[in-house]
């Protein structure tokens, strides 16, 4: 609104400005008389305000048409500079409808991430990324996100791969609007060695108790701080 304000303005201000010049050009060039003369005799009430009004108007229209090809011609570079930002990620990126769910985007990350060409995944839903067996689950975690347009990190999920391999990832999303369309980007960071690294801790701490030989393990004052298995068979046995 205080755009348009400022462009009748401006075209209000031009428009009295060619006006002006136009009473110079009769005076001075086509020897019409000073510009008292000019003004005097092109100036009665009805005359002199319809023409500032046209010009205006027409002043107006040229302003508001050619800011509307310069707003749109940043918008288009904004868009490819951001689709250049999303190409050049490390992370896979998908860019979905928030109201049907269909994608509409995705960068090569993702295209490596789940062994499909960008072109076959643009237009699929973005459930079908899921596991089948939890589709319906996954279609609503989406639903739910848009609802709450929160930007929370989504854990642990499940990605397929082509060959039906699963990959865990984390998914960080949130909500933009493009050209008046509202859609959701997602970045999915695969997190498959963050997983590994966990299971091997894990597999080390059953380690005592797993162990068929006593393991025993004391603070600095003689505490029994663990005993395995086999330690509380071997106390049991000799009471």
């Amino acid at each position: 609104m205080k755009e348009k304000l400022n462009l009748i303005i401006l075209s209000i201000i031009l428009g009295l400005g060619i006006w002006i010049i136009d009473l110079i050009v009769h005076s001075y060039i086509f020897s019409e008389g000073t510009l008292l003369d000019v003004l005097t005799y092109n100036s009665s009430g009805r005359e002199f305000y319809s023409h500032i009004f046209l010009v205006s108007v027409v002043i107006f229209f040229a302003l508001f048409i050619l800011k509307k090809i310069n707003d749109n011609r940043k918008e288009r570079e904004s868009l490819q500079e951001y689709l250049m930002l999303i190409e050049t990620a490390n992370d896979a990126i998908v860019i979905a409808d928030c109201d049907t769910g269909i994608i509409l985007n995705v960068n090569r990350k993702a295209e490596e991430m789940l062994g499909i060409p960008v072109e076959m995944i643009k237009g699929m839903h973005q459930s079908e990324l899921y596991p089948n067996e939890e589709a319906d689950r996954y279609r609503n975690i989406f639903k739910e996100y848009i609802r709450k347009n929160s930007n929370e990190i989504l854990m642990d999920l499940i990605v397929v791969h082509k060959s039906g391999r699963k990959i865990p990832v984390d998914i960080s999303a949130n909500i933009i609007e493009i050209g008046g369309k509202r859609i959701i980007q997602g970045i999915f960071r695969d997190i498959t060695d963050r997983k590994r690294a966990e299971e091997k801790i894990f597999n080390l701490s059953k380690f005592p108790s797993e162990n068929p030989n006593p393991v025993l393990r004391l603070s600095d004052t003689g505490t029994v701080l663990f005993k395995n298995q086999a330690v509380k068979s071997l106390l049991e046995k000799n009471n």
